[in-house]
């Protein structure tokens, strides 16, 4: 089975940097989380109290929760960058196994 290419990993690093570790810590953690949901939330109008605030938090921290199970292998809370390839070659090995996070992460961003 083939493991991710030296292109695909260049892109999921990219996708790594610039839509998950939105504090630039070097790091997907849970606050990374917490920061696109208040920037989302603050973009759309959504207020502490609205339903789309509340169904954001939901939808993300499901995300969140899904993502770290599949790639937080040493259980500390973050993905690391090896981590996240790690998931990532993972999936190009068994690419039938559907990662929910990311279906879940698609039908929040694009539905």
């Amino acid at each position: 089975m083939a493991a991710i290419s030296e292109f695909r990993k260049k892109k999921l690093l990219y996708v790594f940097h610039v839509f998950f570790d939105i504090n630039q810590s070097g790091e997907i953690d849970r606050k990374d989380f917490e920061l696109a949901i208040m920037k989302i939330c603050e973009l759309r109008g959504w207020p502490v109290g609205n339903a789309k605030n509340k169904e954001t938090h939901d939808s993300m921290f499901k995300i969140w929760d899904g993502l770290r199970t599949k790639a937080d292998s040493d259980n500390d809370g973050q993905i690391s960058v090896d981590e996240w390839c790690n998931m990532w070659d993972a999936y190009a090995k068994n690419p039938n196994s559907v990662l929910d996070w990311q279906v879940r992460y698609m039908n929040f961003m694009f539905d």
